[in-house]
């Protein structure tokens, strides 16, 4: 509950200060303005951290009312305000991206603004429904650019989710624009306010709903995607193929030994080791790749664009990243960890999820096997250099499921 504390607490503030400037005779629009610009910028930098989903604003709700109150200069400097703090919160941006992102808000907002105006004050009701059809449209239109432009693929996997997970906010300001330009049109300002409140609350309440989408994809020891975040992204990178015929890699991988570091250390140090090893092949993945957790050892990546020989390759490189040095657990002591591995790669491989995944977990079982016999000719009880020796007893080579 506590993460519903602040935003509730947010609303009750602009409430009360609306409501208190429209019984002292003030203008209570102009107090709301002020107070929601202030409250979407922190809206706004809160949902840029975190790295699920498209930020929420209410960048058109504030430009129809800003043009029917003040003027289209007061709905453009708030709709590039809003534009600035995007900018801000994400400096890795590349110039491109800035740019875009940029004008994501203010040429929405000058194309809003401009409709807008364009119907006359009679008809109110039309001229902001017309005026957020366009700024949907300019938005999506930008948003899309953004994407295809960024050299990282993984947005695009994720672009249709995110703007259908979008699109009931955005249709929500639409029809709210259109019912607060009627208000304003009337002189109703403490309607208003209240309409912005509510839209403000609306946002802080879709917003919650994704987060709370995102955090069931993500898994809570390891920090990378779990296995029903996987099989959305397999289903989207499958029909990312499917379309634009993009080749993709699925490497599946299991840490040697797992039941003998539980046996031995602990199911504490067995934690030990699964985030180490989850954060390892996050920092030496491609850009784009997604890192998964989707059994109690075993961790899948997919690989978006790549050929069957550097994929490979990839598979390799992480193995050793994760080899190259011991795993230091709380208790002082140092385990050498490998992991065996098998990949998959699509076409060759398969086009659909089942024939992928039962070839890459084939050629993980053939990796399992050569471990284990490899293991069987090493002298028991062996040690490199100061660490631990990984294995006590005779390994089992079956999956076992280690509490998440």
């Amino acid at each position: 509950m506590s993460r519903w504390v602040r935003p509730m607490y947010t609303i009750v503030l602009v409430v009360l200060a609306a409501a208190g400037w429209g019984w002292a005779g003030l203008p209570a629009f102009d107090a709301a303005l002020l107070f929601l610009v202030l409250g979407i910028i922190l809206l706004d930098a809160y949902h840029l951290l975190l790295p699920g989903g498209l930020t929420y604003s209410l960048t058109l709700p504030l430009v129809v009312a800003g043009v029917a109150h003040s003027g289209p200069g007061t709905a453009l400097f708030l709709a590039m305000a809003d534009g600035l703090v995007r900018i801000v919160m994400n400096p890795k941006w590349s110039w491109t991206r800035r740019i875009i992102g940029l004008s994501q808000a203010t040429v929405a907002g000058a194309l809003a603004a401009w409709v807008y105006l364009q119907v006359p004050p009679s008809l109110s009701v039309v001229a902001g429904g017309l005026a957020g059809a366009a700024f949907l449209a300019a938005n999506v239109t930008l948003v899309v650019l953004m994407v295809l432009t960024d050299p990282d693929p993984s947005p695009r996997l994720r672009l249709r989710p995110a703007l259908r997970a979008t699109f009931q906010l955005q249709l929500l300001e639409v029809v709210g624009s259109a019912v607060m330009a009627y208000e304003m049109a009337q002189g109703h300002f403490p309607l208003v306010a209240l309409l912005l409140v509510m839209l403000f609350a609306f946002s802080l309440t879709s917003h919650q709903l994704v987060l709370a989408r995102f955090e069931s994809r993500q898994d809570r020891l390891t920090k990378v995607w779990n296995l029903r975040g996987f099989a959305d992204d397999m289903q989207i990178s499958l029909d990312l193929y499917h379309q634009t015929k993009k080749p993709f890699g699925l490497i599946l991988m299991d840490i040697d030994a797992f039941k003998s570091i539980n046996d031995t250390y602990g199911h504490d140090a067995g934690n030990d080791v699964l985030q180490v090893v989850a954060q390892r092949l996050r920092h030496h993945v491609r850009p784009g790749d997604g890192v998964y957790r989707i059994g109690g050892e075993e961790f899948a990546i997919i690989l978006p664009d790549i050929q069957r020989a550097p994929l490979d390759e990839r598979m390799r490189h992480l193995q050793e990243a994760v080899r190259r040095e011991p795993i230091a657990l709380t208790d002082g002591t140092s385990l050498e960890v490998t992991v065996s591995a098998g990949a998959a790669w699509c076409p060759e491989d398969g086009t659909d999820y089942e024939s992928l995944f039962r070839r890459a977990d084939q050629a993980l079982y053939r990796a399992k096997e050569r471990y284990y016999a490899q293991l069987r000719l090493e002298p028991r009880g062996e040690t490199r250099g100061d660490t631990t020796p990984l294995l006590t007893s005779e390994p089992d080579p079956g999956l076992h499921y280690q509490a998440r």
